[in-house]
């Protein structure tokens, strides 16, 4: 019941909140364009509930022409300030459609951490992964690998919809903060510098 339910919810969140998130992606995929060109995208093998891989989706915040010397000019024009209050994440909200993620859950991870879990670690898949989650309102990259993953299968322990709430509701003061959100420099670890455009699919 509690499956049916949350998603349900989801999708009812995304319809009620669809006259705000499309003009915004639209907006932000334009600053893409406009600073940086193709890809305004950025596409990525991430696994999923059960094992399963998919393709999540982001905006685009790096550039795909990089000084490996200078970090700094990784980001590109307003790529900052979409990692800085999680806007380049509202595509996933495509994912979220397609049954592939949920609102709330651990974030989906790359398929080579998978293959460093042991058989209590992977209970963390039990679960689809979420944009916000336990560990994203804990912490986030401040956290170890370890930990995160303690935290997200605390999760998959006592998941709830009183829980997933009480996860929404922490989340905008996570974001504002803005602690933990990204690690050194800002940049998102997942993707990987300075080849995460050559790994973006042109959109």
């Amino acid at each position: 019941m509690y499956k049916i339910v949350k998603r349900l919810g989801d999708i009812a969140f995304i319809a009620a909140s669809a006259i705000i998130i499309v003009p915004t992606v639209v907006l932000l995929a334009l600053v893409v364009l406009v600073s940086d060109g193709r890809p305004i995208f950025f596409r990525q093998k991430r696994i999923g509930r059960l094992g399963k891989p998919f393709t999540l989706f982001k905006l685009r915040t790096l550039k795909t022409d990089n000084d490996p010397l200078n970090p700094a000019d990784f980001v590109i024009t307003g790529g900052g300030f979409m990692r800085r209050f999680g806007l380049d994440e509202l595509p996933q909200f495509l994912n979220i459609l397609r049954g592939e993620m949920s609102i709330v859950g651990p974030r989906p991870i790359l398929p080579a951490e998978v293959q460093k879990y042991d058989d209590v670690q992977r209970r963390r898949l039990d679960v689809l992964p979420g944009i916000t989650g336990w560990a994203q309102t804990h912490g986030r990259n401040l956290l170890g690998w370890e930990e995160r993953i303690q935290k997200d299968l605390w999760y998959v322990d006592n998941a709830s919809l009183l829980l997933d709430v009480q996860i929404l509701l922490m989340t905008p003061a996570a974001v504002f903060k803005n602690t933990g959100l990204y690690g050194p420099g800002n940049l998102d670890p997942t993707e990987s510098l300075p080849s995460s455009a050559e790994a973006a699919e042109k959109v």
